[in-house]
C-alpha cells in the first residue's frame, strides 16, 4: 500500500497542494469550492473508477482508497466530495443491464456530471426498509415519485441522484432504486444543512412531488433497489476507512508539529515519555486501520464476494479509531488545539460523521457479529482442549 500511497501522491501532487492551500478557508466559509471540484475533473478523479473505455481514470479500490486518504489528511470535507461522486456512480457501474449506463457513465467522464446517493429519509436512516418515498404507476405506462430524502450530500450540485423508494402496485411493496435528474419536474432541493463538520460541500433534502420516472430509469429489477443499496454501501465502507485513516494521519501530524516546538520544562515536549508512549498508539492504531482498510479493497479488486466482515470492520475500525486519535491529538495541543483553524481541530469536527454515515458504527457491529458467527457455524473449528483447561 506505501508504494501505492507514494504513487498516487505523484500522480495529484497538484491536486492535494490545492487541497491543503484551501482547506481552512473552505472549512471557515463553508463556501462550496468550485476550483477544487474543476482539479478533480481535470485530474479525473471525478469519475475515478469508471472505466477507460467511457474516459474515465479506471482507478483500482486501493487506488482511490489512497486517493481519499491523502485529501482527507487536510480535509475530510474534501475527501467527502470525491466520496460521494463514487457511491453515486457505483450502482450504474455494477449494474451491467441498466439501460442508461454508457450515457451516464460517459456524461460522468466526459462532461464532469456529478452525482448523489439519495437513501436516508427523516424517519429512516440504519433502517434501509423504512423508506416513506414511494413510487406509483402513472397514466401513461411512466411512474411518479414522491416522498423527501434527508441528509442528501451534493444536494443542490448534482446533476442526478440514484433514488431508493417504496414501488407501489396493487397488492405489492417493493424497493426500487431510479435514476433521477435533478432538472425533472417536481424536483426541488430544501435549504442547506449547516453541519458540525464536513463544512463546504453542500447538504440538504430532496423533496420529490410527482416527479416522473420510467423503466430506462430504474437500476435493477423491481425489488432489487434494498441489494443495490447493500452492495453499494459493502463497496464504499472502506473509503470512510479511508478517510478515517487520512483524518487520523493529519491530527497525528499536527500534534508532533506542536509537541516537537512545544518546551515543557527546558525540553520540547515531545521528548516526554508521556508523549512518546502517546504517539506511539496513535501511529499503531493508524497502521492498523489503514492495513484494515488496504485489505478490503484488495478483496473488491480481487473479485471476491466474501468481504462483508472485512467491510464493515475497517469502517468501524477506522472511524473509531479517528475519532479517538484527533480526540488525543487536541489534548496534546492543549488550549490551542481548541482554538479553531487548526488542522487537528478540523479533523475532530470531519471525524464525528464517519461513526454515523454509511451505516452507524453500531449497525457494523450488527453486521461483524453476524458474518463472524455464520461463518463459525458453516466451519467450526475443532476443540483444543475442554473449557476447563
Amino acid at each position: 500500500m506505501d508504494s501505492i500511497r507514494a504513487r498516487i501522491r505523484d500522480r495529484y501532487a497538484d491536486v492535494l497542494r490545492l487541497v491543503q492551500r484551501r482547506a481552512t478557508e473552505v472549512d471557515r466559509t463553508a463556501a462550496f469550492p468550485h476550483d477544487l471540484l474543476d482539479a478533480y475533473r481535470n485530474a479525473g478523479l471525478t469519475a475515478a473508477l469508471v472505466p477507460a473505455e467511457f474516459g474515465g481514470a479506471g482507478l483500482s479500490h486501493r487506488e482511490f482508497s489512497c486517493v481519499v486518504e491523502a485529501v482527507a489528511r487536510h480535509s475530510g470535507a474534501l475527501s467527502l466530495l470525491l466520496i460521494v461522486q463514487a457511491v453515486g456512480t457505483l450502482p450504474v457501474l455494477r449494474r451491467t443491464d441498466f439501460p442508461r449506463r454508457e450515457e451516464l457513465l460517459t456524461a460522468v467522464a466526459r462532461e464532469g456530471r456529478l452525482l448523489g446517493f439519495a437513501l436516508t429519509e427523516p424517519a429512516s436512516g440504519s433502517d434501509a426498509y423504512n423508506l416513506q418515498t414511494e413510487v406509483v404507476p402513472g397514466k401513461n405506462g411512466d411512474y411518479r415519485l414522491t416522498g423527501t430524502k434527508y441528509l442528501i450530500t451534493n444536494a443542490g450540485i448534482a446533476h442526478a441522484h440514484v433514488v431508493f423508494a417504496n414501488l407501489r402496485e396493487p397488492g405489492i411493496r417493493q424497493v426500487c432504486a431510479f435514476l433521477v435528474d435533478a432538472d425533472r419536474p417536481g424536483f426541488r432541493v430544501g435549504p442547506p444543512n449547516h453541519l458540525l463538520g464536513m463544512r463546504g460541500v453542500p447538504t440538504a433534502s430532496l423533496h420529490f412531488e410527482g416527479v416522473p420516472v420510467d423503466e430506462a430509469d430504474r437500476i435493477g429489477g423491481k425489488n432489487d433497489g434494498y441489494v443495490v443499496a447493500m452492495e453499494t454501501l459493502n463497496i464504499s465502507r472502506p473509503w470512510i476507512g479511508a478517510q478515517a485513516v487520512g483524518l487520523a494521519r493529519g491530527a497525528l501530524e499536527t500534534a508532533l508539529e506542536f509537541a516537537s516546538r512545544r518546551q515543557i520544562l527546558g525540553e520540547p515536549l515531545v521528548d516526554k515519555q508521556g508523549t512518546r508512549f502517546l504517539v506511539a498508539d496513535l501511529a499503531a492504531r493508524i497502521e492498523a486501520a489503514g492495513a484494515l482498510v488496504e485489505r478490503t479493497s484488495a478483496m473488491i479488486d480481487a473479485g471476491r464476494e466474501d468481504y462483508t466482515a472485512e467491510s464493515a470492520m475497517s469502517k468501524l475500525f477506522a472511524t473509531e479509531t479517528a475519532m479517538w486519535a484527533c480526540e488525543r491529538a487536541l489534548q496534546l495541543l492543549g488550549g490551542p488545539g481548541c482554538v479553531a483553524g487548526n488542522r487537528a481541530e478540523r479533523a475532530f469536527r470531519d471525524a464525528k460523521i464517519t461513526q454515523i454515515y454509511e451505516g452507524a458504527n453500531e449497525v457494523q457491529r450488527i453486521l461483524v457479529a453476524r458474518e463472524i458467527v455464520r461463518a463459525h457455524r458453516a466451519d467450526p473449528a475443532p476443540p483444543t482442549s475442554s473449557p476447563a483447561g
